[in-house]
């Protein structure tokens, strides 16, 4: 079977993690790995690390930098790169909450000659507001988006038929 790796960029952001691994361990595919690439070290991170591991349906890998002395986001992705255990490899910020299919449609579109590149939906503040305090996916229903003011809506509507990435 097809395996991915999907890279996490994280930055001391616990409650957006939460919400991704949320969505990640909610895939319709569980066929990949997570790279949590941390530009930091953060206990806080790594005892919520410790806790849901186990609860997960994925492994996970958790790389940091040692000390927090500024911005070394690609260095931390490089790094990730060589931690996969994937021929294929997927990259979301850690402020991006995959979709149910994320990893399925990834896993079928990408192959050696092709770069895919994903769609983003942009919150509005209220719905991220709603989606952080209660912890609940169930924020990111097509029906309340709708009514909200969130940017690029029609990025984020899936249709089987038509893949999530474009091949560049």
């Amino acid at each position: 079977m097809k395996m991915l790796t999907v890279v996490i960029s994280y930055y001391k952001k616990l409650n957006n993690l939460q919400l991704i691994l949320k969505a990640l361990n909610n895939q319709s595919s569980n066929y990949f790995e997570v790279v949590l690439s941390e530009d930091d070290h953060n206990e806080e991170t790594i005892r919520y690390l410790e806790n849901i591991k186990p609860k997960l349906n994925f492994p996970i890998i958790h790389i940091y930098q040692l000390e927090d002395v500024g911005f070394r986001k690609n260095a931390m992705l490089n790094r990730a790169i060589c931690a996969a255990n994937t021929d294929k490899i997927a990259f979301i910020d850690g402020d991006g909450i995959p979709h149910r299919h994320f990893v399925k449609q990834y896993i079928e579109e990408i192959d050696k000659s092709s770069l895919c590149t994903g769609r983003a939906v942009f919150l509005d503040k209220k719905t991220s507001e709603l989606l952080w305090k209660t912890q609940s996916l169930e924020s990111l229903n097509l029906f309340r988006l709708f009514f909200s003011d969130t940017k690029k809506l029609k990025d984020g509507i899936y249709f089987p038929l038509f893949p999530l990435s474009n091949k560049v």
